[in-house]
């Protein structure tokens, strides 16, 4: 992946904020069962409209909605750290998300399921919970929002982990090592 510019330059959001991004309803609504007993943590859920039906919404939560990919990028460039309340141990999750909060240095929180441990890696670049534990969720929010040092401590580790192993040119060179094998 190449590195993101979020634009525009100035944050959308002013202030402090968590920042979750979610692909379906059921991670919708884990997060908002997590974030319903922090009432005094701002956070901002980027989702899309189908995921949010009959749900109530806590007064902490922004939601934001179709939101242009610029726009997108910059809600997550300007938060304090990425939720990414996956729901399933198989997800169809988007990996995107994972690689481009590690690029701008942010710190996850995102439970813990076999498809992302290539990825996210507990207490180095994520804090990971169990899967379906809203209340684990909560506890994770809760320590990484009062804990700023271990909130940069894991997003310098993922921004790391990210330019070493997820950048084009990593991909270009892991791509001509298999063709030169292959003997092209």
């Amino acid at each position: 992946m190449t590195i993101p510019h979020a634009l525009p330059a100035e944050p959308l959001i002013s202030g402090d904020y968590g920042c979750v991004v979610v692909r379906s309803r059921q991670e919708c609504q884990t997060a908002i069962a997590a974030l319903q007993h922090l009432p005094n943590m701002r956070m901002v859920i980027v989702t899309e409209p189908h995921c949010l039906r009959g749900l109530a919404i806590p007064a902490n939560i922004l939601l934001l909605t179709n939101l242009s990919p610029n726009s997108r990028l910059n809600v997550l460039q300007y938060s304090r750290f990425v939720v990414v309340p996956l729901s399933d141990k198989q997800p169809c999750c988007d990996y995107e998300i994972l690689v481009t909060a590690m690029q701008f240095g942010k710190a996850l929180i995102t439970a813990d399921v076999p498809s992302i441990s290539d990825y996210a890696f507990h207490n180095s670049n994520a804090v990971l919970y169990p899967l379906d534990r809203p209340e684990a969720l909560t506890k994770a929010i809760c320590d990484l929002w009062h804990d700023p040092n271990k909130s940069n401590f894991l997003g310098s580790n993922g921004k790391g982990f990210a330019e070493t192993f997820c950048s084009e040119a990593v991909l270009q060179s892991c791509f001509h090592q298999f063709l030169v094998r292959k003997g092209f």
